[in-house]
């Protein structure tokens, strides 16, 4: 079973560049398991919606992240087969105002 997850914790406001407003935000781990897949990678844009992580929790089950918004991946914490508790962060990023299809 997959379940979708959209995570969003703990938001700052970074510095405005080009007149745009920037928020650094910390994609956090729903559930204790082990990282499946790791869609992105440092520096990478992400876009809503579009999955980064794939994590098994202990029931067996896939947990599919993704985020409600998009941005630019400024630190990536985690690999692929490692162990996580509910709260980890997983990656940051910086969020910025880019429309996309979903908007």
């Amino acid at each position: 079973m997959s379940v979708y997850r959209n995570l969003l914790f703990h938001e700052e406001p970074l510095q405005a560049r080009k007149g745009k407003q920037f928020m650094n935000r910390s994609v956090v781990c729903p559930c204790e398991g082990v990282i499946e897949k790791v869609f992105v990678n440092h520096a990478s844009r992400v876009y809503e919606w579009e999955p980064m992580f794939v994590i098994r929790n202990g029931q067996g089950n896939t947990e599919k992240i993704t985020l409600g918004v998009s941005g630019e991946i400024s630190e990536l914490h985690v690999k692929e087969n490692d162990r996580v508790t509910g709260g980890f962060v997983l990656a940051s990023m910086k969020e910025d105002d880019f429309v996309t299809g979903s908007d």
